[in-house]
């Protein structure tokens, strides 16, 4: 079995313990997975916030197939506030990593066809998820706060 030295713990191990590097000659990374992971700890706690920023990056290209610049740019012609009950949003880009706040910014896409609808708060984007994204069970919802509203003030 072949082996290789870690260049950070100095131990020989087997090359299975090394991530593989196409730009090494061995096709081996230079320090082994258990150093690689440490050091890859460490640098996302050093760098927190710029790792965040860039975890949200690929997770808005992969899900929604947006980037940074089309997220600005609905966050700039919504004027940073929810597209249905206009909160004022705390965009995480700006305000740091606000995260579980109902008025944290969320991407609202439709999860048939993905299409990115717009920014919302997270409770709107949460009741619509409540509500399966279902038009008529919204229009529903808002008849019977009608009627209940009604029936309240008539008494």
């Amino acid at each position: 079995m072949l082996s290789k030295v870690c260049t950070v713990c100095k131990q020989d191990k087997l090359l299975e313990e090394f991530y593989n590097y196409k730009a090494s000659i061995d096709g081996k990374a230079y320090r082994c997975k258990f150093c690689d992971n440490l050091a890859r700890k460490k640098y996302r706690h050093n760098n927190y916030d710029r790792h965040i920023r860039l975890q949200r990056e690929r997770n808005w290209k992969f899900r929604y197939g947006i980037t940074r610049d089309d997220f600005n740019l609905m966050w700039e012609s919504q004027n940073g506030l929810c597209k249905i009950c206009e909160v004022e949003l705390t965009n995480v880009e700006i305000d740091g990593d606000i995260l579980n706040k109902s008025n944290t910014c969320v991407v609202d896409h439709d999860h048939v066809t993905l299409f990115v609808r717009g920014l919302l708060c997270a409770r709107c984007n949460k009741a619509l998820g409540l509500f399966d994204d279902s038009i008529e069970k919204l229009e529903k919802a808002r008849y019977y706060l009608i009627s209940a509203k009604n029936e309240y003030s008539e008494t």
